[in-house]
């Protein structure tokens, strides 16, 4: 049974779609991930493996292929971890999940289970969004972060069970940023800021040209 999931990665400031594959079959148990995977990704193996035993569900005795879709561009991160046990889940009948296709998947997982933060999400919600994809399942450290993109329904998550809970009944509605307080001091003049020359100075060049400019 081949299993198919919506997550992501990114380069610099621009997110790419990832479709992770799954094949579980019978032979000598081994666990494969292929589709140029970073050793980050690799090392995910170990980590998926305990948080699915430690969150109360059975790891398959059986060849597993974990194929990340497109094939050449290179995977790097560990926010691959919760779609990947996700994929085993659902492939070995643990879980049924009808809407999968409807959500996008990220999260580094413990061993325990834990999900925690991840990087990137910002520019990987972004582009989902372009792609006609509105529903992340995400770290709950990352909610903040992703709930200021327009029409991004965000379900944060503290673990593995958690997030099986939600898919199961779906009785949670989207992350709610709630309104955004400025600090009300303002400042007029650059001299104010005390050092950040080079930041200053470009803010500057790009205010006497009449350019953007964009400071991370």
């Amino acid at each position: 049974m081949t299993i198919n999931i919506n997550s992501s990665t990114f380069t610099g400031l621009k997110g790419i779609m990832v479709s992770i594959e799954i094949d579980i079959s019978n032979g000598l148990p081994s666990f494969s991930i292929v589709g140029l995977p970073s050793t980050s990704v690799k090392e995910s193996k170990e980590r998926v493996r305990s948080a699915i035993i430690n969150s109360g569900f059975k790891f398959p005795l059986k060849r597993i292929t974990i194929n990340m879709a497109p094939a050449d561009l290179k995977k790097e991160g560990v926010l691959f971890d919760l779609p990947i046990a996700l994929a085993i889940l659902l492939a070995t009948n643990q879980i049924v999940v009808n809407n999968l296709d409807e959500f996008l998947f990220m999260g580094e997982l413990s061993l325990s289970g834990d999900l925690k933060k991840v990087k990137g999400a910002l520019p990987i919600v972004v582009d989902s969004i372009n792609n006609k994809i509105t529903k992340f399942i995400i770290p709950i450290d990352n909610a903040k972060e992703c709930a200021v993109i327009k029409n991004a329904e965000i379900y944060p998550f503290e673990n593995l069970n958690q997030v099986i809970d939600y898919l199961r009944y779906g009785d949670l509605m989207p992350y709610s940023l709630g309104e955004i307080k400025y600090n009300e001091k303002t400042y007029e003049d650059l001299c104010e800021v005390a050092g950040q020359e080079s930041c200053k100075r470009a803010i500057e060049v790009a205010a006497a040209g009449g350019h953007n400019i964009l400071i991370l």
